[in-house]
């Protein structure tokens, strides 16, 4: 073939027909949001009938305890399901110490006994847009002693998460949704809506403002100088007669389940529900001081010196042995012995020291705690003389992570 004939060469049109069945595309796509929709449903109808059961069961189980004569009502005024409940008590006591510890309280079975249900059944409740008569219905306030109310109360509030919710635009304000999006949107506060929460399930309840040893505190903060600083709130409630000290912002957590997949899950810490005065004061200083519910309330000097401690530091049992001030020095050498008092031997500690003000560096210096009869000691030695955080952690033996138990401020 020659050269000529190839330029010449002009290769033949071909008509190319595509057609497009609409018909069956929009029948596919129907298909498959049918089965979206109906694996919705699937789902949803199994949350309802998970939700009926554990409302049957818990209903069952107070029916039993009504039987055995355990049964308390508030008054007769809260059978009435259409209005909010009456406290028992018009007029509300001044806050005085309680009589006992809340391991006493806990102590009787009676007490506790319906926990593990109350708290399965909130934190599974559908309650998007209900008003606060509804959702106390929906919780069965009306059928609860004045613990157990509190308690599903604390277990709802700390369920809800903020991140995951989508509020409408015609939600009501005064409503539990409404309050959650103003929590969010920074205009409230979880304890302005467990009060509110309190007074729709008839419990006398106080919003207290006060300084909080929270995050981005150090020891050596002066909450005299810095007034504007680290101020929050937290609630009392009136339980059988006695004030009980409860943060529900504290106490609400969600924290990672499985790194691969960043799952979510409920999670709450019980340390900030009905907490003792002797503990809460280590991190809560009330402006009006009868709201320590201590016999001998503490100073504002004393709370800024004392040791910040975490809710692991209580739940261990573990105490302070040496130094119970938040500032510490070492001796010539840089060194420095600390020792906490612990209640068994089945536990393991470190340590670690970060620079004062270069404290989000990834430079810091780690040991180990050692056990020695009943206490567990720390020998620190600082690497240069400058200011440095000391965080000490423990845990008990078998269990992957060690938590937070105190810190220090050391000068070296």
């Amino acid at each position: 073939m020659s050269h000529r004939y190839l330029e010449s060469f002009i290769p033949p049109k071909v008509s190319v027909d595509y057609v497009i069945d609409v018909k069956g595309l929009i029948k596919d796509m129907e298909k498959k949001l049918g089965a979206i929709f109906l694996e919705f449903q699937r789902e949803e109808n199994i949350k309802r009938n998970n939700q009926e059961r554990r409302e049957q069961y818990l209903l069952e189980r107070l029916r039993k305890r009504r039987l055995t004569g355990q049964s308390y009502q508030s008054n007769v005024n809260n059978k009435n399901k259409t209005k909010e409940l009456i406290p028992t008590l018009v007029q509300a006591p001044a806050p005085v110490p309680p009589s006992t510890s809340k391991e006493v309280l806990y102590s009787k079975m009676e007490n506790t006994e319906l926990f593990k249900d109350l708290e399965d059944f909130a934190t599974h409740l559908e309650s998007k847009n209900v008003t606060f008569v509804v959702l106390m219905n929906r919780l069965l306030v009306r059928e609860l002693t004045e613990l157990e109310r509190v308690r599903i109360l604390f277990h709802w509030i700390s369920s809800q998460d903020l991140n995951a919710i989508h509020f409408s635009d015609n939600v009501l304000d005064d409503s539990p949704y409404g309050h959650l999006k103003s929590i969010r949107e920074d205009r409230s506060t979880y304890a302005s809506l467990f009060q509110r929460l309190c007074k729709a399930a008839g419990i006398h309840c106080k919003t207290i403002l006060g300084y909080l040893k929270g995050v981005g505190y150090f020891p050596d903060h002066s909450f005299q100088k810095n007034p504007s600083e680290f101020v929050g709130e937290w609630n009392a409630v009136l339980i059988l007669g006695e004030w009980r000290l409860i943060n529900t912002d504290w106490g609400a957590r969600h924290v990672i389940e499985n790194s691969s997949n960043d799952k979510r899950v409920y999670k709450y810490n019980e340390h900030y529900f009905l907490t003792d005065p002797d503990k809460m004061i280590t991190s809560h200083f009330p402006e009006a001081p009868e709201w320590q519910l201590l016999h001998r309330p503490k100073t504002l000097e004393q709370f800024e010196n004392a040791v910040q401690n975490w809710s692991p530091f209580y739940d261990l049992k573990i105490s302070h042995a040496s130094h119970y001030n938040g500032l510490i020095t070492t001796d010539i050498g840089g060194h420095v012995q600390i020792k906490l008092r612990v209640p068994s031997r089945d536990y393991k500690f470190k340590f670690k020291i970060r620079w004062r003000y270069e404290y989000e560096a990834e430079t810091y210096v780690k040991g180990s705690g050692v056990l020695w009869n009943s206490d567990v000691i720390f020998d620190v030695y600082l690497p240069e003389n400058n200011d440095f955080i000391l965080t000490l952690y423990g845990g008990k033996y078998g269990e992957t992570f060690v938590h937070k138990l105190c810190r220090y401020q050391v000068i070296g």
